[in-house]
């Protein structure tokens, strides 16, 4: 059986349900492009309504990334939430496209490694204060000259 269905009869007759999972990270390692899943953990909350059965759910997941500063491996914790309403009356709910979809948006995109970041990078290529230092700066010097028409 997979462990992201759940029977609408048992959600019903409780009036709610709630549950734990600790999926395997190898079942979504497939939505991780650029940083790699470590662990992960769901909670999912189902309230019960007269005519819909609402999901609420949070998951959490450990990935080891490559800092896009620094390019150091780090790891660090994601978080997110979803909401998902079933109006259509069924003998059960998969909650797992929803997870899967959430799960897809939370890699960052450009990670950065916490605050003991090596900031060599960004102090070498910052923008000076003065205006006058920098890897761009000797183009202030540059005569261009302008073409007349």
């Amino acid at each position: 059986m997979n462990s992201f269905v759940f029977k609408t009869d048992k959600i019903k007759s409780e009036r709610g349900f709630k549950c734990s999972l600790k999926p395997s990270p190898e079942k979504f390692r497939d939505l991780f492009s650029i940083s790699e899943l470590l662990s992960l953990s769901v909670s999912a909350s189902f309230s019960v309504s007269d005519r819909c059965i609402l999901v609420e759910g949070e998951v959490k997941a450990a990935i080891r990334a490559e800092c896009s500063r620094c390019l150091k491996k780090f790891q660090t914790e994601l978080f997110d939430r979803f909401e998902e309403v079933y109006e259509e009356p069924c003998d059960e709910i998969d909650i797992e496209p929803v997870l899967r979809e959430t799960l897809a948006m939370m890699e960052p995109q450009k990670p950065v490694c916490p605050v003991e970041c090596d900031e060599t990078f960004l102090k070498k290529y910052a923008p000076s204060h003065d205006g006058e230092s920098g890897p761009f700066s000797a183009l202030k010097k540059v005569d261009f000259g302008k073409k007349e028409k």
